[in-house]
C-alpha cells in the first residue's frame, strides 16, 4: 500500500509539472514502477523507493550536500546519477518546443 502511494505520488507531481506520467508496476510482477514522457518522446521508467530514515538515503544525501547532481561510479558499470526532483521536472521542461 505505501509503494503504491508513493507512486502516485510521483505521478502526480510529474502530471502537475506537465510532463505525462503513469503507475506501470502491477501486484506480484517484478518490473517498473512509472514511466514518464520527455518533450521528445521518450518513455523514461522509474523505480520507486521510500524508506523512512534509512542510512542509504543519510549516505546520499551527505554525499549530494549542495550538488546539483551526485555521479555515483562502480568499477566496470555506467554511473548513476542522482538529481533533485525539480532539477528533472527543468531539465525535461527545458527540452520542449517553445
Amino acid at each position: 500500500e505505501k509503494g503504491r502511494r508513493r507512486e502516485n505520488q510521483i505521478v502526480r507531481l510529474l502530471l502537475d509539472n506537465g510532463i505525462p506520467a503513469r503507475r506501470i508496476s502491477r501486484p506480484y510482477i517484478s518490473s517498473d514502477d512509472l514511466e514518464f514522457e520527455t518533450p521528445q518522446n521518450r518513455i523514461i521508467s522509474a523505480e520507486v523507493k521510500a524508506r523512512a530514515g534509512a542510512e542509504g538515503w543519510r549516505t546520499v544525501k551527505k554525499w549530494k550536500r549542495d550538488a546539483d547532481a551526485l555521479v555515483l561510479v562502480e568499477d566496470r558499470a555506467d554511473p548513476l546519477v542522482v538529481i533533485d526532483f525539480d532539477l528533472l521536472v527543468h531539465l525535461i521542461n527545458a527540452g520542449a518546443p517553445k
